[in-house]
């Protein structure tokens, strides 16, 4: 586990990345996490893949979790890490004051996309979610020098290039004919179920 001397000398050394860095949010060994935006729910589109259906951004105003409210929070900061290091989040003292159910794990190497958690308000009130809660911080750790990895490509990231070079394709061919369009929704379904 790093502490936070070991953190500010990855940060400078351009070993790990966080925008949106906030010092004040160093802890003894942890990063805490800035909420950003609530988005509470996701539909299917014409592509039959799941997206956002609405966003409230908490710098313009809290939220209001209701009891037994799923939700999921995404925050500010972007971090990338290499693939010597990765990150553990935890919830903070808060949410287990305030009845909160979070749902949370890894930060692998080289991920490079928004971080999300789930919440559940457990309690039988509202919790009112504002940007200047501590809900999660990061715990940063680095694989020992010699540690073996196999070097499998990120399928994840794959598949999600795959689907918006597809997308984009679509949207090309909008003006072309229907049978182009017809293939490209098969393999856009097809993909959906993966």
């Amino acid at each position: 586990m790093l502490t936070n001397a070991q953190i500010e000398e990855a940060l400078t050394n351009g070993e790990i990345e966080i925008t949106e860095y906030n010092p004040n949010h160093l802890g003894l060994y942890y990063y805490i996490l800035t909420p950003a935006k609530v988005i509470i729910g996701k539909t299917a589109d014409d592509d039959g893949l799941l997206a956002d259906t609405r966003a409230h951004d908490l710098d313009y105003s809290s939220f209001g979790i209701a009891p037994g409210q799923n939700i999921t929070v995404a925050f500010k900061e972007h971090i990338i890490l290499p693939k010597k290091y990765y990150g553990s989040l935890f919830s903070c003292s808060l949410c287990i004051e305030a009845g909160l159910h979070l749902t949370f794990g890894e930060i692998e190497p080289e991920y490079n996309d928004e971080l999300r958690i789930g919440i559940t308000n457990m309690r039988d009130y509202e919790f009112v979610l504002r940007s200047k809660c501590e809900l999660v911080k990061v715990r940063f750790e680095k694989f020992p020098e010699n540690a073996p990895f196999l070097s499998l490509p990120n399928e994840r990231r794959e598949h999600r290039e795959l689907i918006d070079r597809l997308r984009g394709k679509k949207k090309e061919l909008q003006r072309k004919t229907e049978d182009e369009i017809k293939i490209i929704d098969a393999q856009l379904k097809e993909l959906s179920v993966w």
